[in-house]
């Protein structure tokens, strides 16, 4: 509520608003005093905010629900191709999307590309059949000392493709995946 000046009256005679409210009561003593009004609107909100209250704290068990659904997860069933040890491998998921990260260790002997990046097809692992992709899937790993392209099957065999060019991955070198894709479910 504004205080205005009334038509009749010059703004210093003004004792109460529009709706006839005053910061002491007007003249009289009789007209709701402006402070009190505030306070009961205050009131009224507050308790209208009780009752969103109850509606947020449902909508904070289903967010709990859905964030524990999509928390970081390890893989189980991941299969080390030969030559290689799985280090980590953690996924996430929301609904048919996948996000993967794995690290593995070479354990075999050293890859070497040629001077285009060419490196022998080389499986690397195999993903449990809930991470297969509907299609084959591309992407780029980093190594130790290196980086290349890979393609998931939709058997979920990852094998490497290329590498730069002239470079090795040894033994004890580690080769990083992350990728999100879309699954069959």
């Amino acid at each position: 509520m504004r205080l205005t000046r009334h038509r009749q009256y010059p703004v210093e005679q003004r004792l109460v608003d529009e709706a006839g409210s005053s910061l002491h009561g007007g003249q009289t003593g009789t007209a709701p005093v402006l402070p009190d009004l505030v306070d009961a609107d205050m009131h009224s909100v507050f308790d209208r905010l009780g009752g969103h209250d109850t509606r947020l704290a449902a909508h904070d068990t289903r967010l709990n629900a859905l964030e524990s659904r999509i928390a970081q997860q390890p893989i189980q069933g991941i299969t080390a191709a030969s030559g290689w040890a799985v280090s980590e491998a953690a996924y996430w998921r929301w609904g048919p999307i996948v996000s993967i990260a794995v690290s593995m260790s070479r354990t075999g002997a050293t890859l070497t590309a040629d001077s285009a990046g060419n490196i022998a097809d080389t499986a690397i692992f195999t993903l449990p059949a809930a991470f297969h992709p509907p299609a084959q899937w591309f992407g780029s790993f980093t190594a130790s000392l290196t980086g290349g392209t890979y393609v998931i099957s939709t058997s979920g065999l990852v094998t490497m493709m290329t590498a730069h060019t002239n470079s090795q991955i040894t033994n004890a070198h580690t080769l990083r995946v992350f990728t999100t894709y879309f699954t069959a479910m």
